[in-house]
């Protein structure tokens, strides 16, 4: 406003803008990559691969061997090798120091905070892009659109999950169980579908999905769960990417979807460099000594383990 003195001018006094003490809700995605994910570490001087050794069921022996007969062929045992190796993820920022002394945000702090959401973004990112890599992809044939591939149906979760049922890949109960306290009770035996939220509109109004909001309280929902279709679980965020491969039948954009279970899919982490989030001094930026900033380190990798226990499925929107 304008102050008017007593006699033929006015002025503007310097008015310094008051921060609410509250800051605004930041948008942020949901993480869903964390849902089923298989976790382990490597350590200092362990060098940056972890190996994983799957060792294959032997078959089943259902004949008898009758009396005085020889007995059957040995076989020998086998196993696969599965190999995961890190690679470096990083983030800085930088700050002029006058500013972040003489403001009212706590430009270090905050910056700190986003950067850690910044740090879990980035896996899932990271992720998406481990499991697009899997050579099983699925189409959607049983949606109502018209189009190829359709629209995500009951159909194809039923398709996706006894195809995954099929290799006997392992049932979400195998990871998360309920506990003894009143109103929790494990997930359901299932599989999980990790996706964009392209398409949620076309699964909310699908009458054959069942939104979390009819979930009962004895059911708990993972971060970014919208429903599900029978024992197939699906999770959406805006960070998740969509399929970059070409355009439906009828030109419009293809949403992938990747369906997981239990150890499908793993994250390496090094001991001392996964999360590796601080503030950085003055004398590491700039010859005059005036910027401070923040890093980020993330040593980590990812693969899909169970390579059979893993497909992508491609659909449409209505």
């Amino acid at each position: 406003m304008t102050i008017a003195s007593t006699g033929s001018q006015s002025f503007n006094p310097p008015l310094t803008t008051s921060l609410w003490t509250e800051y605004l809700l930041t948008p942020t995605p949901d993480s869903i990559a964390q849902a089923q994910i298989m976790r382990a570490t490597i350590g200092e001087a362990q060098g940056n691969t972890k190996r994983f050794v799957q060792i294959p069921l032997l078959p089943i022996f259902p004949n008898a061997i009758p009396n005085n007969s020889s007995g059957p062929a040995p076989i020998a045992p086998s196993y696969y090798n599965r190999d995961v190796m890190l690679s470096l993820y990083s983030q800085c920022t930088i700050m002029d120091v006058t500013s972040v002394i003489t403001s009212q945000i706590e430009w270090v702090q905050k910056t700190l905070m986003s950067q850690e959401i910044s740090v879990t973004r980035t896996e899932d990112f990271v992720v998406a892009t481990t499991l697009s890599s899997t050579a099983t992809t699925v189409y959607a044939i049983g949606g109502t659109n018209g189009d190829s591939p359709t629209n995500m149906s009951i159909t194809d979760a039923n398709n996706a999950t006894g195809a995954l049922a099929n290799v006997n890949a392992a049932r979400t109960t195998a990871n998360i169980e309920g506990t003894n306290r009143f109103g929790t009770n494990p997930i359901a035996s299932g599989y999980t579908m990790l996706t964009s939220t392209a398409a949620t509109s076309t699964f909310l109004n699908d009458s054959n999905f069942r939104q979390v909001s009819g979930y009962s309280q004895q059911e708990v929902a993972l971060p970014g769960e919208i429903g599900s279709y029978g024992t197939l679980r699906v999770l959406t965020s805006t960070d998740w990417p969509v399929y970059t491969g070409g355009l439906s039948l009828n030109g419009n954009p293809i949403i992938q979807g990747s369906i997981t279970s239990v150890q499908s899919y793993v994250i390496v982490m090094h001991s001392s460099m996964y999360h590796q989030i601080s503030a950085v001094g003055a004398a590491f930026y700039g010859s005059n000594m005036l910027q401070i900033g923040t890093s980020a380190q993330n040593y980590i990798g990812t693969a899909i383990v169970q390579p059979e226990w893993v497909l992508n499925l491609l659909y449409t929107a209505i």
